[in-house]
């Protein structure tokens, strides 16, 4: 973790850029890493979407642009992960660096370095995958799990380390960048979400 930080710091003194990447980032994010208990794919992979012994993209963090929700489909990130390290040639992990249940827990899957993808906008993939555990295209998210979903969001735009996330412009779903009924927000079924997500970041803002 140590050589990650120190990375970043390189890479941002490389850029000329002013922003600041600090060395506490990953002690700063809001959420409990369950990382290393949840199972991965070191490769090969046949998907053609990558390349085939190196699995993600890496990224900087301050490359990250903007905030994905997902709904997951799911209530279990451990039966998620051996679900998608399977799927379609494999993949190394599961495509959720952040996940939220129902009862407003937040837990960190993968690093933020990870360019992993899940919606549809390439192998360099530069958005912060956020799943929502449930099929919230059925029925609405808890207020829990909303709270929980706005506070991350919140975090997000105030992080120094991801100063491209700067507003609630950035806080985006799954379905903003594909035809997908993901997150599940724009659902009948689901009494359209999304308005009362926002305004409670809006609140929080």
């Amino acid at each position: 973790m140590e050589a990650i930080r120190n990375q970043l710091e390189i890479a941002h003194a490389a850029t000329g850029a002013a922003l600041k990447i600090y060395r506490k980032v990953y002690a700063d994010i809001p959420a409990r890493d369950i990382s290393s208990e949840l199972v991965t794919n070191p490769g090969p992979y046949t998907n053609n979407k990558l390349q085939r012994d190196r699995g993600w993209w890496q990224r900087e963090l301050y490359r990250i642009t903007d905030l994905t929700y997902h709904h997951t489909l799911s209530d279990n990130p451990w039966a998620t992960a051996r679900h998608y390290i399977n799927k379609g040639g494999g993949r190394p992990t599961t495509p959720y660096t952040i996940w939220i249940t129902q009862t407003g827990e937040v837990l960190q899957c993968v690093a933020l370095t990870e360019g992993l993808w899940h919606d549809h906008t390439g192998h360099e993939n530069v958005h912060l995958s956020v799943g929502l555990a449930g099929t919230l295209h059925l029925y609405s998210p808890a207020d829990a799990q909303l709270d929980a979903a706005a506070k991350f969001a919140v975090w997000a735009i105030r992080s120094e380390s991801m100063p491209l996330i700067n507003s609630i412009d950035r806080i985006t779903g799954h379905r903003d960048w594909i035809a997908t009924t993901c997150p599940g927000w724009s659902s009948e079924a689901s009494n359209h979400w999304k308005p009362e997500l926002y305004a409670r970041i809006e609140a929080l803002l």
